[in-house]
């Protein structure tokens, strides 16, 4: 090691042993320093700046070297106009939202209503089906015992 690394890693087991947080760099990488930017390929959803283009057969990350607009927004990526779209915290809820809990489109509203509709004719069916075949019994019993005085009388 040099006398520098020994400084640099006593001061710091100095702060550690005092509890004082190291001080934060005066500059911090940007996304748009490295080449790429990488997000989730369901979400489309900004992660981080990297230098290494993932695998175009991942299916969960994707890397581009779109630049991020300015602004400390969350960062969606549209992919059919390939740029970066900026998210205040509740967009970006509603926007996730709408991807993994779906709202119902009219379509959809009909189409559950005719399934409800099928079921109460269903119930209704089994009703008078079940109606039908007691009343059956019953004027098989009648005719039965209608014949049986006939014959007896």
């Amino acid at each position: 090691m040099t006398d520098t690394t020994m400084d640099l890693a006593d001061v710091l087991a100095d702060m550690q042993e005092q509890d004082i947080e190291p001080p934060i760099p005066a500059k911090w990488a940007t996304p748009n320093e490295f080449i790429y930017r990488k997000y989730n390929r369901q979400t489309k959803v900004f992660l981080e700046g990297t230098n290494e283009a993932c695998d175009s057969t991942d299916e969960i990350f994707a890397t581009t070297k779109v630049a991020l607009p300015e602004g400390d927004l969350n960062f969606v990526f549209r992919e059919d106009v390939q740029m970066w779209q900026g998210y205040t915290a509740e967009q970006l809820d509603d926007y996730l939202d709408s991807i993994y809990v779906p709202k119902p489109t009219g379509d959809d509203q009909w189409k559950m209503a005719m399934m409800q509709q099928n079921a109460l004719l269903f119930q209704q069916n089994k009703a008078l089906t079940q109606t039908s075949a007691s009343l059956s019994t019953r004027v098989a019993q009648l005719e039965q015992k209608q014949m049986e005085e006939v014959n007896n009388g």
